[in-house]
Formats: C-alpha cells, sequence, structure tokens
C-alpha cells in the first residue's frame, strides 16, 4: 500500500518544486493560474459547480459512445443486462447523471450556447470537419466560418452517438457492480478484473480534473483503448464475437466511416494551416512585415511573440485584438473579409469535405489606430 503511494508523493513533490521555482526566478506565465483560479471560482458556487459537472457528464458520455461504438456493438444483451440490484441500482442512476445533464444542455441550446446536435463539445470534432481554426475572424468574430457538413449527416452521428451512449452507460455500469464480486483473474491474456479495475480508476482520475474545469473532446481521445479494455469480456473468447450479423456489419461500416472522416478532416485541417503559413510567410518576404505588426492566429503569434508576462483576458472586445500574443494587428490573416480591413491577397486550396474551394486572405488595416 506504501509502495504504490510512492510514484503520486514524488509527481505532487515535483510539481510543487517546479512551481516554487517558476514563482522564485520570475517565470511564471501569466496565465499559469488561469485554470486555477476558474475551478476555484466554481467550487465557491454549487449551483454552478453541480451544472457544470452534470453538463461535462454528459458531453463526456456521448463523445465515449461515439467513440467506443464499434466495439460495443459487439455487445451480446447479457454483457449489457444488468444482472443484479446492484448493476441495476448503478444503471438507473447513470441515466439520471446523463438525463441530467441533457437537461442542463437543453437549456444551454435555449439560450444559444449550446447545439442540438452534434458535435455539442469543442475543440477537434466541428461543425466543418476537424480542428480549431484560431484565426480571429473565425474564433472571435464568429464570420468566415466554413461551410458545414450537410445537416443529415450531423443527425445520423447525433443518432449514433446516442445509441452509442446507452450501451456505454449500460455495460460501464453492469462491469463496475461486478468487480466486487470477483477475486481471482482467470485470464492474463484477456482482461482480468484487477487490469480493468486498474484502467476504471485510471480513466476516472484522468476525467476528474477535466470535469470541473474546460472538457475539450480531445482529451476523452485517449480514454478509448482504456475503456475498449475495461468494458471487454474476461477472456475475449470466441464466442464475444458471435454476436447477430448486422451489428457486426454495422460495426466495421462505422469504423470505415471514422476512418474516412478522421483521413479527410485531418488533410483539409493540415491543409488550410499549410497555406496559412505559406501566406504569412509570403507576407513577411514580400512586404517587408515584421510578426509584431501580425495577428496570424493563435500558432503564429506564439512562435513568434510569445510572452510569459501576457496577461490572457477574455474581454476581448475591449481591446478588438485577438487573445494571444498580439501587438499590432495592422495585418491580418482570416478565411474572408472583415470590417475595417481590405484584402491584400487570395489563396486558394480544394477542400475535401465538405468539397469545395477554400481560401486564406492576407487583409491590411484601411485605418491605421
Amino acid at each position: 500500500m506504501l509502495r504504490a503511494l510512492i510514484p503520486f508523493v514524488l509527481g505532487t513533490a515535483s510539481l510543487a518544486i517546479f512551481k516554487w521555482w517558476l514563482v522564485s526566478t520570475g517565470r511564471t506565465p501569466g496565465y499559469t493560474d488561469l485554470v486555477t483560479v476558474g475551478v476555484l471560482r466554481v467550487l465557491r458556487n454549487t449551483h454552478e459547480l453541480a451544472a457544470l459537472v452534470l453538463h461535462h457528464i454528459f458531453i463526456a458520455v456521448l463523445y465515449l459512445g461515439l467513440f467506443c461504438c464499434p466495439f460495443l456493438l459487439f455487445s451480446s444483451r447479457n454483457m449489457l443486462r444488468p444482472s443484479n440490484a446492484s448493476s441495476r441500482m448503478l444503471a438507473a442512476c447513470g441515466f439520471v447523471l446523463v438525463i441530467a445533464g441533457f437537461v442542463i444542455h437543453l437549456h444551454y441550446v435555449r439560450v444559444g450556447s449550446g447545439a442540438p446536435f452534434m458535435p455539442v463539445g469543442w475543440n477537434i470534432l466541428s461543425s466543418f470537419g476537424i480542428g480549431p481554426i484560431v484565426l480571429r475572424d473565425v474564433s472571435m468574430l464568429n464570420v468566415n466560418v466554413p461551410p458545414s457538413l450537410p445537416a443529415w449527416f450531423w443527425v445520423a452521428v447525433t443518432t449514433i452517438t446516442v445509441y452509442g451512449a446507452v450501451l456505454f452507460t449500460l455495460r460501464l455500469c453492469k462491469v463496475s457492480a461486478e468487480m466486487p464480486r470477483a477475486r481471482f483473474t482467470e485470464h492474463l491474456t484477456g482482461t482480468g478484473n484487477h487490469i480493468r479495475a486498474f484502467l476504471l480508476l485510471l480513466c476516472l482520475l484522468y476525467l476528474a480534473p477535466v470535469i470541473f474545469t474546460a472538457l475539450f473532446d480531445e482529451y476523452l481521445v485517449p480514454l478509448t483503448p482504456l475503456l475498449a479494455g475495461a468494458l471487454a469480456t474476461k477472456d475475449l473468447s470466441p464466442s464475444f464475437f458471435k454476436c447477430a450479423v448486422l451489428p457486426r456489419i454495422f460495426s466495421v461500416l462505422l469504423t470505415l466511416g471514422l476512418a474516412v472522416f478522421s483521413i479527410c478532416g485531418t488533410r483539409d485541417y493540415l491543409m488550410l494551416n499549410r497555406v496559412r503559413w505559406v501566406a504569412l510567410e509570403n507576407l513577411q518576404r514580400d512586404l517587408h512585415v515584421g510578426p509584431e505588426d501580425v495577428d496570424g492566429g493563435y500558432e503564429f503569434n506564439g512562435w513568434y511573440l510569445y510572452d510569459p508576462k501576457h496577461e490572457v483576458s477574455l474581454d476581448w472586445e475591449s481591446s478588438g485584438k485577438n487573445l494571444w500574443w498580439v501587438r499590432r494587428d495592422t495585418y491580418l490573416i482570416g478565411l474572408g473579409p472583415i470590417p475595417d480591413y481590405t484584402i491584400l491577397k487570395e489563396y486558394k486550396y480544394e477542400n475535401w469535405m465538405p468539397p469545395h474551394t477554400q481560401k486564406i486572405v492576407v487583409l491590411r488595416r484601411s485605418s491605421l489606430r
């Protein structure tokens, strides 16, 4: 027991020493405690804390249900049906939490701060494909957003997500209820009970901090293989894969669909950023413009203008500038026209998903401030 605490103690001590070194040497970035301050603020407000946690649980269950759905489709009825009073109670509590999170999400949809269909989270999975576009026009002004995928596509994704979330909740509650009754591992080639407990505890420890802070969808991706191992049967015997033909076909098609979506979305996101950096390099070379006069987006600003003392303020409207390391926004990179700016040059490329011609524009402020 004491030996198991050694990694935790060493990790905590290392983090404390590192934080002390940053403070004592004056190297603490201005936004180091931004998340900590937000967590402390939420913890002081019980109602806000409850709403935040329930909504994040709802989002996490949806995304994990989508990510694990190809695997969960192999689950037989016996693997999902509650086997005792404990599993039935856990399943009931799990669905109560998810439904409570759903009600909170409906409130966000009603006030205009949430989406009724997938993607309901933020960052990687977007209405137009994959990747956050951290340019001023798209991320802050909410203009020039690339065309979204068809509505029927997101309705279908939402249907699959909800079905996967139901399977995920039932399987997770059944596995959690059965673990205390098992004492020994029969087959180490599969997922034994102690390995299963380790994987589930690892997922819980990983997920707990982000539930109380900002939950981005990419945080849930590393949990997918861990949960797949934890929710598997003990020995992964051949009978595990002897489910009905239709679920197997649907699982294969869903896996192929996820692969195609990932490949096309990743290609489009990389192409957008490749063209953006070409536009930025040409701007600096041809017009002899320095990085301090350009707002090229989060990555460009951070690469050239990073300042550890930079104070992040969410009140960007008062300054009229991007949040991240902008000194003078005489020149701007965007996806289209912006008020008070004149387009100097356009760069075009073919987008795969959805198919259209996407452009990157270089803009210059019409009236210098």
